[in-house]
């Protein structure tokens, strides 16, 4: 059966106004929640924009600040480079200095239990070999005998501590009424570690 509509039609023109009415008062209200959502992440956003900025210009006052101490940095670095490789060039001057520095009280001991009985010795002394870093040894003294000399020129180039012993000369003296041979005998001084190193 079809249902008959007793309503009146003006109350039922009333309602579907209203209907409408609500409609768009609804609609109207969710446009207006989503203008709203929408400001709000905005504004948001811009916050976030606006402190990544003061970020920005902070971290550029900063960089700015810090470039004078960059140039201040950079300064005193080359100062401690310039003054690292002066004090290396010092530190191998002295090693060269030091391989280079004679034990003489070693070679005097030594050379005191090597002097044979008949001969003393008036002086000792040293020279640079040009072009090498050896020492030339001049050994002056006197002995009683020819042979006590060549004794000597024997002990020391057998020692161990000098090569290339040779005698300059050797001169007969009359010393008091007793002979003496005064003599030159020159001997190049050995590289060993014994010699050459103070331990």
């Amino acid at each position: 059966m079809k249902g008959i509509n007793l309503i009146p039609e003006d109350i039922q023109k009333a309602w579907r106004v209203r209907k409408w009415r609500l409609a768009f008062i609804g609609a109207g209200a969710c446009y207006v929640l989503f203008l709203i959502a929408v400001f709000a992440l905005q504004r948001a956003e811009l916050s976030r924009l606006k402190a990544e900025e003061a970020a920005l210009v902070s971290a550029k006052d900063a960089l700015a600040g810090r470039s004078s101490e960059y140039a201040l940095l950079t300064k005193r670095l080359s100062e401690i480079r310039a003054a690292e490789g002066e004090l290396s060039q010092r530190i191998g001057v002295a090693s060269e200095l030091k391989d280079k520095r004679v034990s003489w009280s070693f070679v005097l001991k030594n050379l005191s239990h090597e002097v044979p009985k008949g001969v003393w010795l008036r002086s000792l002394s040293t020279s640079d070999v040009q072009g090498t870093t050896d020492k030339k040894v001049k050994f002056l003294g006197s002995a009683t005998n020819n042979r006590a000399v060549a004794d000597f020129i024997f002990k020391i180039e057998n020692s161990g501590r000098f090569r290339d012993a040779t005698l300059s000369y050797s001169q007969k003296r009359d010393l008091g009424g007793n002979i003496v041979y005064d003599f030159e005998v020159y001997a190049t001084l050995r590289k060993t570690g014994e010699v050459l190193y103070e331990w």
